[in-house]
């Protein structure tokens, strides 16, 4: 799969950042789904979950600076992007390149064929970002 074939890939699912919520609905169960049928990868990882309504994207620098500082490996999923889609995913800082955003999103394709439910955009971004950092531990 090429990049621009990944981004159309994602394109083709209901982005829930943009609609609130309103199409889909609101359920774990497409992303639950997914991630168990990947394997749950975000089980290989050891997580610091930010949250909240102003400043998550400034925690999340100043938290991966130190991590990666003190000798740690650090992945980083953000949301929304500004530029491209890429800017979600980070591992000590770096973008992941495009080969590797269309081969994650490849390997998403053949796990959502088989699934009752399909997940929406950020989902499939969220078990990307499982992935990716999962096989990158």
């Amino acid at each position: 799969m090429e990049y621009r074939d990944a981004i159309d890939f994602l394109d083709g699912h209901v982005n829930l950042e943009a609609t609130a919520g309103r199409i889909h609905g609101l359920s774990l169960d497409a992303i639950r789904g997914l991630v168990a049928s990947m394997g749950n990868p975000q089980s290989d990882l050891t997580s610091l979950h930010v949250t909240g309504t102003n400043g998550k994207g400034s925690v999340v620098a100043i938290a991966s600076s130190l991590l990666t500082a003190a000798g740690l490996r650090v992945g980083s999923y953000t949301s929304p992007h500004v530029d491209t889609v890429r800017e979600r995913l980070r591992i000590s800082g770096d973008l992941i390149n495009e080969d590797e955003f269309a081969e994650l999103v490849s390997d998403l394709v053949r796990y959502v064929g088989a699934l009752d439910e399909q997940p929406s955009y950020f989902e499939l971004l969220t078990a990307a970002a499982f992935l990716w950092f999962s096989n990158e531990a």
